[in-house]
């Protein structure tokens, strides 16, 4: 018999240790962990041992283990949620004294509560046959590789696109602007993670922000082990679960700062506890009377699917199945009277939660640009139908050595033939082994089943899917694992645009039918050559395929001395035979690369770097590095080339530099050139200065990896101070923003400005900034174009509103003190500055003052 009271001490004793590394002084990787016990293992294995021995439900070890976690998840999504909406930003202290309250809640609950079960080692599941030792060991296995895969070199990858993108928009929630939340067109969870990331540690990195997306995946994988082994038995679990640890699309999703991890624990969350009701529903021991029962799992399954919801729309995938199992349970007259009124429950708390985001998201103004984005750039415009085979077959063998690839697409035709061929008819028999056959060859070679104006994959693909999931005799858990994989599968091949890397969303019930297929095929041939043999021919041959697979990964995901995005071409990593599928045109989005952006922000920030830059790669990524410098695309002070990414751009950017620039140094990761720095100038350059990337990672990561930036995205409502001065007859200004208003000698000031042109006008206009000291004396100095990216001013429309960013670099060694910042422009052409006026019209001179500000030593 185990004691309540015990367990509840061990997770509060847990929950201290894990207050106490986050203040400590440890690596960042060991304090993000702190605050993952924190935030959401101890208060998720709270939450789920109130609700289920409240409901009198008999839970399994595993279970405990898995789902207590999942439910971390949930629970910490919404709270984090509630606490971004506070005025204020996200701060670390709160975070910490409300999950600290959280779990004291759950612990009074629980301790008046009593806890009379014995605990299994095993989940229940009807018929099932195996000991529990095997089930761990297959289990820990399945969880041994994953973590190994998720968590090796985690911190060795700089953020890559939109991994930069969420690091910015969580410090942006840290500052208090909730409104990113609205404005990112996806759900608000994984801004919600990177922030209180960076709020509960202050400072950063890689490896800590990316710590809660690869464990909570880690703990995915674990939970679809146990829905395959409620659905379809051990062996067929373990198998199932071992290609999803072996899986390219959940490894490198989850090995970055991105929302899918949450995508596949709600999915396996909220169908887990429907089939657990389902088998409660089922089992003649079992009272059906049981409402408490009920009430909890509907509750755990809701909370699950509305957090998918929110997260991204695709965390609707399992809707299908979910109410394929609720049909289930309503035809059912002695569950139907018992289930009413916690479904009804249930359903007003799943739209209570996706109101407090979905409500506001809706009303927001960005809301139309989001709605614009998902009818043209992800469905299309104006068509309806696409051809996306070849995309999911490439991209299929670029994530996942391609045996294993074949092997699921093989099983899929298999299983489809399996269940046609129970019925006696041979016509139904043979007639699915050809639709099986068909369908493989429409997967490999789509484009001999186009002709004549008709493209025959969309008929012969969606009519395979629809006869799989109405297979007259396939079971319950069959039928389930169909409609979790159809819709999604026919969504990205036919009605996207470009799925991109989306295939994914569909991967774990792929991956659960290839381990029932598989899983037949190994018993059938223990019937046909015995025991021993058929065990023995099964394993190594699984064995083989694994190792293959994790191999493949390990290049991918783990081994970097050569990198396989950068050395694609020459194959040094990877033999050829391993690597048919060609990179060119396919998204390599969570393979680690590395270049030596830390080395630009510490340039920055030690002067060696001042100005404004452009560069090839997403301006997420420099935003984040340089600390938001001043990026400016006319005519910028400095280029910044990554050698191997983004090749186009590259040639593009070098073309318009022409000879106005040369190459003044250049990023070397192990004495391999990276990044070229170029600097606008006609001198030829004596020397390239080399910067080893290395050496500057650990300053970067103690002094600058953290929400300490200005935010400078237009599509934010950044708050501006709003003001009315008019710059002659063409330009206005209407609002400001200082990022601080205290700053040392030596350092920069950040500002913004928000222009809005008056007319159209013949003059291209230059800002000038000035910080200026007794006798006008110039303390800092910027002139810069008005708007860097939007073009010359003669370019701009009556009525446009460009936010503007500047960097005002401050000379060393002056007096601290109070100084004044003056704004102004002249036209570029004769240098003649605009007059400037008030809003009542007054004019004030050429040059407006716009703040104070504080000049202070220099550390």
């Amino acid at each position: 018999m185990i004691r309540q009271r015990p367990y509840i001490l061990v997770l509060a004793a847990f929950n201290i240790i894990g207050s106490v590394g986050l203040v400590a002084p440890l690596p960042a990787e060991i304090r993000a962990l702190a605050g993952i016990v924190v935030v959401i293992l101890v208060p998720g294995l709270m939450l789920f041992h109130v609700v289920t021995e409240r409901a009198r439900l008999a839970t399994t070890w595993t279970e405990v283990a898995l789902f207590g976690p999942s439910l971390g998840y949930v629970l910490s999504t919404w709270v984090l949620l509630l606490l971004a909406y506070l005025p204020g930003g996200l701060s670390g202290l709160t975070i910490a004294l409300v999950f600290g309250a959280i779990f004291v809640v759950l612990a009074i609950a629980a301790w008046r509560g009593p806890w009379t079960k014995e605990k299994a080692l095993i989940p229940a599941r009807p018929g099932a046959r195996g000991s529990s030792r095997k089930v761990l060991i297959a289990l820990l296995s399945v969880l041994i590789v994953a973590a190994f895969f998720r968590l090796a070199n985690l911190s060795y990858a700089e953020f890559q696109g939109d991994e930069a993108k969420i690091m910015v928009y969580g410090a942006s929630v840290v500052q208090g602007y909730e409104d990113t939340l609205f404005i990112h067109r996806k759900g608000p969870t994984e801004i919600l993670y990177a922030a209180s990331g960076l709020a509960l540690l202050g400072q950063t990195n890689e490896g800590a922000a990316r710590l809660p997306f690869a464990l909570g995946n880690i703990i995915s994988v674990g939970l679809l082990f146990l829905l395959g082994y409620r659905l379809n038995g051990l062996r067929a679990a373990w198998i199932g679960a071992m290609f999803l640890a072996l899986d390219g699309y959940y490894i490198g999703h989850t090995r970055m700062v991105q929302y899918q991890t949450v995508i596949f624990l709600s999915a396996a969350g909220a169908l887990y506890f429907l089939y657990w009701l389902h088998q409660l529903s089922q089992e003649s021991q079992t009272q059906p009377a049981g409402k408490p029962q009920f009430r909890a799992l509907l509750y755990l399954s809701a909370a699950s699917f509305t957090t998918g919801l929110i997260t991204h729309y695709e965390g609707v995938i399992v809707g299908l199945p979910a109410l394929f199992v609720l049909y289930l349970l309503w035809r059912n007259p002695q569950v139907r009277k018992d289930l009413v009124a916690p479904l009804v429950e249930s359903a007003i708390l799943a739209a209570v939660f996706a109101a407090l985001f979905y409500l506001p998201f809706v009303r927001h103004p960005h809301f139309a640009s989001t709605v614009t984005r998902y009818t043209t750039d992800v469905t299309g415009a104006g068509q309806r139908l696409y051809n996306n085979i070849a995309a999911f077959t490439e991209r299929g063998q670029l994530y996942n050595f391609y045996w294993l690839f074949y092997v699921m697409m093989a099983a899929l035709a298999l299983h489809f033939t399996f269940m046609y061929w129970r019925r006696p008819s041979r016509f139904a028999r043979w007639g699915s082994a050809a639709v099986a056959a068909l369908f493989l060859a429409v997967l490999f070679f789509p484009q001999r089943f186009t002709g004549g104006g008709i493209d025959w994959t969309v008929v012969i693909v969606g009519g395979f899917l629809l006869a799989a999931i109405a297979a007259p005799r396939a079971t319950v858990s069959e039928r389930i694992l169909w409609l979790w994989l159809g819709p999604p599968l026919y969504l990205s091949l036919f009605l996207m645009s470009d799925p991109s890397g989306h295939f994914y969303i569909f991967y774990a019930p792929l991956a659960l039918l290839t381990g029932l297929v598989l899983a037949k095929i190994w018993g059938w041939l223990i019937s046909a050559v015995g025991e021993s043999p058929g065990r023995a021919i099964a394993g190594v041959t699984l064995g083989i395929l694994f190792a293959l697979g994790g191999a493949y990964q390990y290049a991918y995901y783990v081994y970097h001395n050569e990198e396989v995005v950068r050395n694609w071409s020459v194959q040094q990593t990877l033999p050829a035979w391993m690597t048919p599928a060609s990179r060119e045109n396919n998204p390599i989005f969570g393979i680690p690369h590395y270049s030596g952006w830390k080395t630009i922000g510490m340039l920055f920030e030690t002067g060696q770097l001042t100005g404004s830059y452009a560069t090839n790669v997403r301006t997420w990524i420099s935003d984040w590095y340089t600390r938001s410098a001043e990026y400016c695309e006319e005519d910028p002070d400095m280029v910044f080339i990554e050698i191997v990414e983004r090749p186009r751009e590259k040639e593009k950017l070098l073309e318009e530099m022409g000879d106005r620039y040369r190459k003044d140094g250049v990023i070397t990761v192990d004495g391999e050139p990276r990044i070229d720095i170029y600097r606008r100038t006609g001198e030829a350059s004596e020397s390239i200065t080399e910067y080893d990337a290395r050496a500057f990672d650990q300053a970067f990561n103690q002094s600058l990896a953290n929400a300490d930036l200005h935010i400078t995205a237009p599509e934010i409502d950044l708050g501006l101070t709003p003001v009315s001065y008019r710059f002659g007859d063409d330009l206005e200004l209407t609002g400001y923003q200082l990022y601080e208003d205290r700053v040392p000698a030596g350092r920069s000031l950040s500002l913004l400005l928000t222009w809005r042109a008056l007319r159209p006008m013949d003059k291209e206009y230059t800002t000038f900034l000035q910080v200026l000291g007794p006798e006008w004396r110039k303390v800092g100095q910027r002139d810069v174009a008005v708007g860097c990216n939007e073009g010359p001013t003669y370019d701009w429309d009556a009525g446009e509103t460009v936010l503007a960013h500047y960097r005002i670099p401050l000379l060393a060694g002056e007096a601290p003190g109070v100084y004044p910042l003056y704004v102004g422009l002249y036209d570029r052409a004769d240098l003649e500055r605009a007059p400037i006026t008030d809003a009542q019209g007054q004019g004030i001179g050429d040059m407006l003052k716009l703040a104070d500000i504080t000049l202070e030593s220099a550390e």
